[in-house]
């Protein structure tokens, strides 16, 4: 829990590095990681290459994709869970889009996801409740923004809209 809330006090720090970040790269470091932290479910990610860079803070951007691909796999009960990451370029920016094929969110849920310490299903999965305030705290602070659609027994959608390079 204290490196959770370490996490997210070091977003609120008021310089934001504004660079070219290899995207595709990121995303593959993060599924790495995230693969070995759930040795016993085996996720799989699919992801279509290439992946365009974006204009961002490298560790904003990987501490919103981590926080997002972490939630995909928790929360998605199949064995192996499999994550869809796809993008899409939408008037200079990427709209990065995360799917799992989980549980999914209510609409009650829906409007809460985004509370610190909002546990939407403390029975299926442990966790505190930071992962999607964090997600969109560090994407909002590089002015882009996180929207999330979702449908109960078919699985969550989580698009964060990040700078486009061109």
């Amino acid at each position: 829990m204290i490196s959770a809330l370490t996490a997210f006090a070091r977003l609120g720090r008021p310089e934001v590095v504004k660079e070219r970040v290899a995207l595709g790269a990121l995303i593959d470091e993060v599924c790495a990681t995230t693969i070995h932290d759930y040795t016993d479910r085996f996720p799989r990610f699919h992801v279509p290459e290439p992946v365009p860079d974006v204009i961002g803070d490298p560790a904003l951007l990987e501490v919103a994709l981590s926080a997002v691909v972490h939630n995909a796999i928790l929360f998605s009960p199949t064995n192996p869970p499999r994550v869809d990451i796809t993008w899409e370029h939408v008037d200079g920016w990427i709209a990065l889009t995360i799917t799992d094929h989980g549980m999914g969110i209510d609409t009650h849920g829906l409007e809460r996801i985004f509370e610190m310490f909002s546990r939407l299903n403390k029975r299926h999965a442990e966790g505190l409740g930071v992962g999607l305030p964090m997600a969109k705290r560090a994407v909002t602070l590089q002015g882009g923004e996180v929207t999330v659609s979702s449908e109960v027994n078919v699985g969550t959608r989580v698009t964060m809209r990040l700078r486009a390079t061109n």
